[in-house]
C-alpha cells in the first residue's frame, strides 16, 4: 500500500514538474520570439530613418569642413549634437543593445546544439569566439553612439574601427560554421541558410570597401556629393548588418522549444539531436542519429 501511495506522490509531482516546465517553456518561447523578430532587428533601421529625416528637415548636418554640396548626412553627422535626433538615437540603441544582450546567451545554445546535430562535436570552438566577437560589437557600437564625433572625434573612431572590425569578424567566423555544417550534414535548409549568410558577409565587406573609397576620395579631394554617396552607402552597411543579425537572432526559437521537447520526451541526449534536426527539416538523417 504504501509503495502505491509513494509511486502516486511521485507521478503526482512528476507531472506538476511538467506542467510548470511547458507553462515557463511556453512563455520564454514568446518571449524570446518577440525579442527576436522585432525590436533588436529593428531599432537600429527606424532610429537612422529617424535622424536622418529630422537631420534633412532642419539641414543643419549636411555641410563638411570642406563642402556644403551634400543632399545626404553620415549617421555620425546626423547624431553627433543635434537634438532630438542625439536623444532618440541612443534611446533605441539602449534598447536594441539590452535585447541584443539578452538574446546571446539562448543563441549561443542553439549553435552549440546546431554543432552537435550537423557539424559534429569538433565545431564547438567556433561558437565561443563568435559570441565573444558579438558582444564586442555589442559593445563598441554603443560606446562610439556615446561619444558624438563633433567633440570626441578620437573616441569615436577608434570605436568605430573596433566595431568594424568586430563585426567582420563576426560574420566571417560565423559565415564559416554554416559552411562547414552544410558540408557536413548536406542539408538543403542549412545550405540555405549558409548561401544566405555568405551573400550578407560579401555584401557587408564589399559595401565596406566602397565606403572607404568614398571617404579617401571626400577628405582627399573634396568633390560635391561625394560625401552623400558615403553616407549613403553607410546606410546601406547598416541595413545589411541588421539582416545579418536577424537571421542570427532567428535561432533562438529553437532554444526552447527543443528543451521542451527532450523533456517531454524523457530520452537520452539523442532526442535533443532529433529534435534540432526535425527543426531544421533534416527528415532524410534521423534515422542514422537514431541508431
Amino acid at each position: 500500500m504504501s509503495f502505491d501511495i509513494s509511486g502516486s506522490l511521485n507521478l503526482t509531482g512528476f507531472t506538476t514538474r511538467r506542467i510548470i516546465f511547458i507553462a515557463l517553456s511556453t512563455v520564454e518561447i514568446l518571449f524570446l520570439s518577440l525579442l527576436s523578430l522585432f525590436p533588436s532587428a529593428t531599432l537600429y533601421v527606424i532610429a537612422l530613418i529617424l535622424c536622418v529625416a529630422l537631420c534633412l528637415s532642419t539641414g543643419a548636418c549636411l555641410g563638411t569642413d570642406c563642402t556644403d554640396v551634400n543632399f545626404l548626412p553620415s549617421l555620425s553627422a546626423a547624431i553627433s549634437d543635434e537634438q532630438p535626433q542625439r536623444s532618440i538615437w541612443m534611446c533605441f540603441i539602449c534598447i536594441s543593445s539590452s535585447i541584443r544582450i539578452l538574446l546571446l546567451f539562448p543563441v549561443s545554445r542553439v549553435y552549440r546544439r546546431l554543432c552537435h546535430t550537423l557539424g559534429g562535436a569538433h565545431l564547438d570552438w567556433m561558437v565561443t569566439p563568435i559570441f565573444s566577437l558579438s558582444t564586442v560589437e555589442i559593445l563598441f557600437l554603443s560606446l562610439l553612439s556615446l561619444f558624438p564625433s563633433a567633440t570626441l572625434y578620437e573616441a569615436h573612431r577608434n570605436c568605430l574601427a573596433i566595431f568594424v572590425f568586430s563585426s567582420v569578424m563576426f560574420m566571417g567566423f560565423d559565415t564559416c560554421l554554416f559552411i562547414r555544417m552544410a558540408q557536413h550534414s548536406k542539408n538543403r535548409t542549412t545550405v540555405s541558410e549558409a548561401r544566405r549568410k555568405s551573400w550578407l558577409f560579401a555584401s557587408y565587406l564589399l559595401l565596406l570597401t566602397i565606403i572607404a573609397a568614398f571617404y579617401y576620395v571626400h577628405t582627399t579631394y573634396c568633390p560635391p556629393y561625394v560625401y552623400s554617396l558615403f553616407s549613403f552607402f553607410e546606410y546601406v552597411a547598416i541595413v545589411i548588418n541588421v539582416l545579418y543579425q536577424y537571421y542570427a537572432n532567428c535561432l533562438v526559437g529553437a532554444v526552447p522549444m527543443g528543451v521542451l521537447l527532450e523533456h517531454l520526451s524523457c530520452s537520452d541526449k539523442k532526442t535533443d539531436r532529433i529534435d534540432l534536426a526535425y527543426f531544421f527539416n533534416q527528415q532524410s538523417s534521423l534515422a542514422t542519429i537514431q541508431n
